[in-house]
């Protein structure tokens, strides 16, 4: 492709009009379009798999509870699981839904899902806890100022 460019005298100055003509001109590339760099955490491999049982105990306002933490999924750091407890001297049990994230570290929180509960026992409320997994426990405190400490062990590794 060509490309004229006119150049026209409009003063009397110049009697005749002059047309140059320009060689055709290397366009500089347009920049690379920015690229998006997702951030994404790796979860401690191998923690905790999909099916898996932890049990324990934990403590709240009502005394000693026995849990059973089910994982229900894993994927990639989420963790999906089942808090099951049951309350011996009072006769309550329970379970609900729990969500959270598993650091590289081993660090995981989880907490209740929007709509928790598969069966509430009346009194009682769900929550969440924190603490650390390493190849045979998860320990740690339940997120509630009622509560304490919680460890649990692989159904297989008490």
């Amino acid at each position: 492709m060509k490309r004229l460019v006119l150049v026209l005298a409009a003063t009397g100055c110049f009697a005749d009009a002059t047309v140059t003509e320009v060689p055709p001109q290397q366009m500089p590339p347009p920049p690379p379009p920015p690229t998006a760099t997702a951030q994404v955490q790796v979860a401690a491999p191998g923690l905790m798999h999909a099916g898996e049982n932890w049990i324990g105990r934990y403590q709240c306002a009502q005394g000693t509870t026995d849990l059973d933490l089910r994982i229900d999924a894993v994927s990639g750091n989420q963790i999906d699981a089942t808090f099951l407890f049951a309350h011996g001297p009072s006769g309550a049990a329970g379970s609900y839904r729990l969500r959270g994230l598993i650091g590289s570290d081993g660090s995981l929180t989880l907490a209740p899902t929007p709509e928790p509960w598969i069966a509430r026992p009346p009194n009682y409320i769900a929550v969440g806890m924190s603490g650390v997994v390493d190849a045979s426990a998860y320990r740690g405190r339940i997120d509630n100022p009622s509560c304490g400490a919680f460890t649990v062990h692989r159904a297989n590794e008490q």
